[in-house]
Formats: C-alpha cells, sequence, structure tokens
C-alpha cells in the first residue's frame, strides 16, 4: 500500500520483498554444492599431497638405509683394502728378501762349485808331493842317485808351483764372497769403489756365465769410488745382468754386455751403463718393464719382479735415478742407465 501525504509531512516508505521457499531451498543447495565439491577437491589434493610427501618420506628413510649401509660397506671395502696392502707390503718384503737369499744362494752354489777346482788341483799338487816324498823316502833308505833327487826337486818346484796357484785362487775366491756377502748383509754408507763391487760379483757370477755365450765387459774405472751402500749395488747389477743373459739372448747365441761409467759435468753423480747386443724389450711392455709382475717369459717360471726391485733399490735406497732404451741407436740391444750421486744420506735399506 503506498500512501501520498503532502511535501511538507515526513514520508515513510515499506518495501516488501518475498523470495519463494522453492529459491532458498535451491540456494543453499547451490552453495552445499559448491562448498562439498570445494571440500572434495581440498581432499584430493590434500590426499595427493600427502600420499606425495609419504612417498618421499618413505624413498627418503629407503635412501638413508641404502647411504648407511653404503658407509657400512665402504668402511669394510676401506678396511680390506687396507689389510690387502698391508698384506702386499709384507709380501713384497717376503719377496725382496727371497730375491736376496736366492742371488745369495746363487752366488754360494757359485763359489762352492768354482772352489772345487783349485782345492782339486791342490789335493792332486799335495797327493804327488806325497808320492815323491815316499819315493824320495825310499830312495834314501836304498841309496838316493843324484838323478832322482834331482826329479824330486823338480817335480816338488812344480807341485809347489801348482799348490799356490790353486790356494791363491781359493783366497781370492773366498776374499771375493766375503766382501759381497759384507757388503750385502751391511746397512751402513761406506766408501767403496764400483769396479771392486762390479769384479766380486763377475767372480761369483762365474759358474753362471760360463752356461752362456755371453761375454760381460766390465768398463768401469778403477778410481771411481762412491759413499753408498755397496750390497744393493752388487744386487743392482746382479739383476741387470742375469736379466740381460735370460732376456736378452738365446742360451747357446754370442753376445756381449758392456759395464761402463762416466761422471756427470758437475761433479756430483755417477752414470752406470749397463748395455747389451741383445734382442731388446717388447715394444709392449716395455713403458711397464718397472712395474711388478711384468715378464717376457712368465712361461719359463720369471715371475716380472727382477726390475720392479731394481727400480725401487735404485730410487728408494741408493737415491738415483734409472731409465731404459730399448732398441739403442743400433736398432737392437738394452741400455739401462743409473745415475747415483757419488755420496748420499743415511736411508732404511728396503
Amino acid at each position: 500500500v503506498l500512501q501520498v501525504q503532502p511535501l511538507s509531512e515526513t514520508i515513510d516508505a515499506y518495501l516488501l520483498a518475498f523470495t519463494p521457499r522453492e529459491l532458498v531451498s535451491e540456494i543453499r543447495l547451490n552453495a552445499l554444492i559448491q562448498a562439498v565439491a570445494v571440500a572434495a577437491i581440498l581432499l584430493v589434493v590434500g590426499s595427493v599431497v600427502l600420499a606425495r610427501e609419504y612417498r618421499q618420506q618413505r624413498t627418503m628413510l629407503r635412501l638413508n638405509t641404502q647411504l648407511a649401509e653404503d658407509k657400512t660397506a665402504l668402511e669394510q671395502a676401506s678396511k680390506r683394502q687396507k689389510d690387502l696392502m698391508a698384506q702386499q707390503q709384507l709380501l713384497q718384503q717376503d719377496l725382496v728378501q727371497a730375491s736376496k737369499l736366492s742371488s745369495l744362494g746363487m752366488m754360494v752354489a757359485g763359489v762352492a762349485h768354482e772352489l772345487n777346482t783349485p782345492i782339486g788341483g791342490a789335493m792332486l799338487a799335495v797327493s804327488r808331493q806325497q808320492r815323491n816324498l815316499a819315493a824320495l823316502q825310499q830312495g834314501f833308505d836304498e841309496g838316493l842317485s843324484r838323478s832322482a833327487f834331482q826329479t824330486y826337486l823338480e817335480e816338488t818346484r812344480h807341485g809347489n808351483h801348482l799348490l799356490q796357484l790353486n790356494l791363491s785362487r781359493c783366497a781370492e775366491l773366498v776374499r771375493s764372497f766375503k766382501r759381497l756377502a759384507v757388503d750385502r748383509a751391511n746397512e751402513e754408507i761406506i766408501e767403496f769403489s764400483p769396479r771392486q763391487v762390479a769384479e766380486d760379483l763377475l767372480t761369483s757370477l762365474e759358474p753362471e756365465l760360463k752356461q752362456h755365450s755371453v761375454v760381460i765387459e766390465n768398463h768401469i774405472e778403477a778410481g771411481l769410488t762412491l759413499q753408498s751402500y755397496p750390497g744393493v749395488l752388487s744386487q743392482v747389477l746382479q739383476n741387470l745382468l742375469m736379466n740381460a743373459l735370460d732376456h736378452g739372448f738365446e742360451p747357446s747365441e754370442a753376445g756381449s754386455v758392456h759395464l761402463s761409467t762416466r761422471i756427470t759435468p758437475d761433479q756430483r753423480r755417477l752414470i752406470i751403463i749397463v748395455e747389451d747386443n741383445g734382442k731388446g724389450i717388447r715394444p709392449d711392455i716395455r713403458d711397464r718393464i718397472f712395474d711388478p709382475f711384468v715378464t717376457s717369459r712368465r712361461g719359463g717360471g720369471n715371475t716380472g719382479l727382477g726390475l720392479n726391485l731394481v727400480h725401487q733399490w735404485v730410487t728408494q735406497v741408493l737415491q738415483g735415478d734409472i731409465d731404459v732404451a730399448s732398441p739403442c741407436e743400433e736398432g737392437h740391444g738394452t741400455r739401462f742407465t743409473l745415475s747415483l750421486p757419488l755420496a748420499i744420506e743415511a736411508s732404511n735399506v728396503t
């Protein structure tokens, strides 16, 4: 109802609105549907997020577990590696000692073999002297003639000469072996002659050298001296010489090995060269020749440790360097060059 009153009076207006019940129900239903839809979306999104977070947590847990297992395995592998390294060092020390004892045993056998000849000659001379003395005694008892006495004197003089030669040879062999044995047992730095070391070594290796057609030529200067370990140098030269004989030549093949020396211009180092005219080193192992267990004759019983020990002795004990060239300028052969200080500082012999 609209009431119209004059302008001078206050006008009161009333608006009445009416919403049908069906519309209200529809609005409520739509709002409920929207709320349910939003709640469902939030639930789905939350479930996805929670599932993803759960998977990530499980993945992290699995990774942490795997990491812990890997860490434990790594620690065990590291421990095993340390144990293996310790065992390898012990084995290497045993091999070094075995190599030293083997070479010393070979020298003992060689010296014993070489002593047989002069000792046998001396025994024959003594036996002949005893027979001559018995004949002299018989002649003296029965009547000694001048010619028989003169024959006795001549044979005695000849026998004494043979005794002197053979006993001198025995004494020289014993002295050479004694110097080698003392040098290799000595772990102190002393002054010595490299030529004398080489001569003693060649004397001890003479039985082995007789089995080959290879000539060893010792051109090491006589006046040179070193303050170092003579036993280690002897071992190095022995390994190099035996390596040349075993690998550079066939058993019946003729050849030569030269030992020579020179002093560097600064007068501080001695260069020792061991050179042969054999067949040289195979190209496939030339760059690895100083590595352990590298050999061209594994089927022949070689272990491949000889030159590795030489490298260790030269670099760690003698405080020097060693280099190899093969083939040499002539197209064949092998040359080992040792550069050694004339005087070294004390170190532990390995």
